[in-house]
């Protein structure tokens, strides 16, 4: 079987304990990927009070999105980190598609100066996210991580304020599977959940998994009141099966969307030196169509690594490994696999 990992607490990792119930932000955003966190960079550099909750221990190690366009890093720019970003990718000028052993064609000219100072540019998520992150705190910013929103609701009793919500928040830690959390030390879990007081909720946790919720133990305090009744013209959206945001399903906000079918494979590759150079993959986006159907994407992000896509048909989730694709496509040459970034169904 596939081996079980386990994720440690580590220098990497700062967790706090949960606030007091009541205690009181401007917003409260779930979610600190990278909406939440320029969400957040927006507050604090306004001077709004604002916190963020994340079920995770840290910021991604995974690339994930592998591109930025123009105007995201013009946007990104407006709280100080766009630019710096920029200069740590590499210019996405190029995209060629081969088949068969050779190169069919390639697209350039995907940008133009008189349009924006930025080009298309491939850099790993993880690099956005940490700049991101290291901004937000900068701006006095706080997260709250290991934790997850749990419900929102309208709090009646603060009209002459404006109005106000209480955000339930529960002590709660996310790491892709097969990876097992951690324990968390006793000065973390002693506060299992909590509850805020916010003027708004932000939902930013399209992708937060719920559903695997622990039952709470019974010296919790008792739940919130329920949230807000869904709009009737919402109320027949399925929410449980759309995007796994608390925050819109608390207020009955429906997502038509569907699942993607097709597995597939991603991973970060790193070449060894002067590889990409040899091969002629230094620039741009390549894409391989084989005889098959398998098909391969690769894009070189910071450094000597790439991002990695591959699908082939009728490829089941179990197949989407390592040692799986090696076994198809033989072993990789001169390349180390840094980090798995998952199955996606």
């Amino acid at each position: 079987g596939r081996p079980i990992v386990i994720i440690m607490v580590d220098s990497g990792s700062h967790v706090d304990p949960l606030p007091e119930p009541g205690t009181e932000y401007d917003v409260v955003v779930s979610g600190a990927g990278p909406v939440g966190l320029m969400i957040g960079c927006y507050m604090q550099s306004q001077g709004v009070r604002c916190v963020l909750i994340d079920p995770h221990l840290k910021n991604g190690d995974g690339s994930k999105a592998a591109v930025t366009m123009p105007r995201s890093f013009e946007m990104l720019e407006r709280v100080g980190v766009g630019t710096a970003i920029a200069d740590v990718g590499r210019p996405a000028g190029l995209a060629r598609l081969g088949s068969n052993g050779g190169w069919l064609g390639k697209i350039t000219g995907f940008t133009s100066a008189r349009l924006s100072q930025y080009v298309p540019t491939a850099v790993g998520q993880n690099i956005v996210e940490a700049h991101l992150c290291a901004r937000y705190l900068e701006l006095g910013g706080k997260i709250l991580r290991a934790a997850r929103v749990t419900g929102v609701s309208e709090d009646d009793t603060a009209a002459d304020e404006g109005g106000r919500c209480t955000v339930a928040v529960e002590r709660y830690v996310y790491v892709r599977p097969p990876a097992q959390a951690p324990p968390l030390p006793p000065a973390l879990a002693a506060l299992t959940s909590t509850s805020l007081s916010a003027r708004f909720a932000v939902g930013a946790d399209g992708k937060q998994v719920h559903a695997l919720a622990p039952a709470p133990p019974p010296s919790l305090p008792p739940p919130l009141p329920p949230p807000l009744p869904p709009p009737p013209a919402l109320g027949a959206v399925p929410l449980s099966s759309c995007a796994q945001s608390m925050v819109r399903e608390s207020l009955g906000l429906g997502y038509e969307g569907h699942e993607y079918a097709q597995s597939f494979f991603l991973a970060d590759v790193e070449l060894e030196e002067g590889v990409a150079e040899a091969t002629g993959w230094e620039r741009g986006l390549h894409a391989v169509i084989e005889a098959d159907g398998a098909f391969l994407l690769f894009i070189r992000l910071q450094g000597n690594v790439f991002r990695t896509y591959y699908c082939a048909a009728g490829m089941e989730p179990e197949q989407c490994t390592q040692e799986s694709l090696s076994e198809q496509r033989g072993p990789p040459q001169r390349a180390v696999w840094m980090h798995k970034s998952g199955t996606r169904p």
